[in-house]
């Protein structure tokens, strides 16, 4: 019987079996993202307000759903930098932001040693 008081009867095998489909996961989550960041810059560039918005919202929501409380809030200021009107530096300041934390965690991803050493944790 596997129970938190007996340690000894937990089946490690499967919990590292998933914490390895977790890290998956995640590893994929933000893989997934560098396009998604590669066509916000051209937007905001092209100044393309209506898609910058709709990626910045995306960002924002799946971010938040896969658990980056930093990405999420990068992905909101962007969003809030879209309200003030007539300011499009603060959209690219924004959206500078938000390449800055996802580099971050990308990095993370890819050495959590480094990361740990380097910046702190979201």
């Amino acid at each position: 019987m596997q129970t938190p008081e007996n340690p000894r009867s937990i089946d490690f095998s499967t919990l590292a079996s998933r914490l390895a489909g977790d890290n998956a996961q995640v590893a994929g989550y933000v893989d997934s993202l560098a396009g998604r960041i590669e066509h916000l810059v051209s937007a905001t560039v092209a100044e393309d307000w209506p898609t910058v918005r709709r990626l910045s919202q995306h960002l924002a929501r799946t971010s938040s759903e896969q658990g980056y409380p930093t990405l999420r809030g990068r992905a909101d200021e962007v969003c809030r930098a879209m309200d003030r009107p007539n300011n499009p530096q603060a959209v690219h300041r924004s959206v500078l932001r938000l390449i800055g934390a996802y580099a971050r965690r990308r990095l993370a991803a890819i050495s959590p040693g480094l990361i740990a050493r380097r910046f702190q944790p979201e």
